[in-house]
């Protein structure tokens, strides 16, 4: 036997010692799980992998799945959704076929993760997870993982890490909606630029999840929604959950905020991190199928003179005070098309004792109130008549362009007054 002849047969024996390594690896997990592989001296089928391991319920004619590992027979058959169907056997026992029909991949919802598992007489492999999705879903992925493993599922704008560290098995699977959203979806939160799915079934105590959500670049987001402030908003992207009655802020474990970094030269923005845990929001155990929405906000220049935003202004009672703001979307466009119902100000009473940033006497009235001025570029007026009761008190006045936090609600845009005569 020659050199190549040698070099030939041992790629060939390493081959096939990585293909039997990585069948054991699935079989001892699986026994690990509670599966049953041993049937007299036979050893059980287990399942390696299974493609397609996403499809589309609108597919009209059903689909084969192509299905390797090993243990497999001419009367194996598959498992979906309650139903045996036979495996179309070519003489491989690591390698088999079934035809699933349309009417299998009927679904209700958004996406169901069928677990997938072979029969080979009374003995069942492990399970493998294959997502059918509906008409709103762009793209999934799901992993079945065991005790002791972990796995990774991700779309264009989810990615999740599962650990598993309860005995049996957990299924997780992201999931990225279209847009717009199709009406299977909750009611929208104002300007959502992505919607994902992160739903993570049969949570074990000590499991770990952390999910991370990552926007379209560049943002364009629609107008109008605006920050509190500071003129720079601090999270000019942001992530809500649908809680099954409202929008609510994600938090990630031990309640912190989700921060989503930002180039507001390019108006791009960074990944975000979530680490689901029984002190997150939503808690990891609850993750039966979640909605969540990345929101953008805006910027809010203002308020112009005569206002202070940083200071208390010192004002007369009774007169009108001109408030004067810019907005501009977070590629610095003006935003024009402020709605003057949605427009509204408000205040309310503060102590004085608890203001700071010195004081600032007014030096500009209006001659009386009016209703929201487009005065184009993105700048707005609005005159503010207060109340001469509010003499010798502090107030602070509330701003609401219309636009919403995600938990629905009113955003704020304020500034300190001190009234005198």
């Amino acid at each position: 036997m020659d050199e190549r002849s040698i070099a030939s047969l041992g790629r060939g024996v390493r081959s096939r010692a990585i293909r039997l390594l990585t069948v054991v690896s699935v079989l001892c997990v699986a026994v690990a799980a509670g599966f049953s592989l041993v049937a007299g001296a036979d050893t059980g089928p287990g399942i390696i992998a299974i493609t397609p391991n996403s499809v589309s319920a609108s597919c009209c004619a059903g689909v084969t799945l192509d299905i390797t590992g090993e243990g497999f027979s001419s009367t194996s058959t598959v498992q979906w959704r309650g139903t045996d169907y036979p495996v179309l056997w070519s003489g491989d026992s690591t390698h088999v076929t079934v035809a699933i029909p349309y009417s299998a991949l009927t679904i209700s919802g958004a996406f169901v993760t069928v677990e997938v598992t072979l029969k080979a007489g009374a003995v069942t492999s492990n399970p493998r997870p294959v997502t059918i999705f509906g008409s709103g879903v762009s793209a999934t992925q799901s992993a079945i993982v065991f005790g002791g493993d972990s796995a990774t599922v991700s779309t264009d704008r989810l990615s999740a890490i599962y650990t598993r560290s309860a005995a049996g098995y957990g299924t997780v699977t992201a999931a990225t909606y279209k847009l717009p959203p199709n009406p299977i979806l909750p009611p929208s939160p104002i300007s959502p630029v992505a919607f994902v799915d992160l739903q993570l079934l049969n949570a074990g105590a000590g499991d770990t999840l952390v999910g991370t959500f990552v926007p379209p670049n560049p943002i364009v987001p629609p107008n109008p929604v605006l920050p509190p402030n500071p003129i720079v908003p601090p999270n000019p992207v942001r992530l809500a959950y649908w809680t099954g009655i409202a929008w609510s802020p994600v938090l990630t474990s031990g309640g912190a905020a989700v921060s989503f970094g930002f180039d507001y030269a390019t108006t791009s923005a960074t990944s975000a991190s979530v680490n689901f845990s029984t002190t997150s929001a939503p808690q990891i155990s609850v993750l039966s199928g979640t909605v969540f929405a990345m929101i953008t906000a805006y910027a809010f220049v203002g308020f112009d003179d005569p206002v202070d935003t940083d200071a208390v202004n010192i004002a007369n009672a009774g007169r009108s005070i001109p408030l004067k703001w810019q907005v501009l979307d977070l590629g610095g466009t003006p935003v024009d098309n402020l709605s003057a119902a949605d427009v509204k100000v408000s205040s309310v009473s503060v102590a004085c004792g608890t203001l700071s940033g010195g004081d600032d006497p007014l030096e500009g009235y209006a001659a009386g109130a009016s209703g929201l001025q487009n005065l184009g570029g993105g700048y707005y007026q609005l005159n503010w008549k207060t109340d001469a009761v509010w003499k010798g008190t502090c107030r602070r006045l509330q701003l609401d362009l219309g636009d919403k936090n995600p938990d629905g609600t009113p955003t704020y845009r304020t500034a300190d007054f001190r009234f005198t005569r």
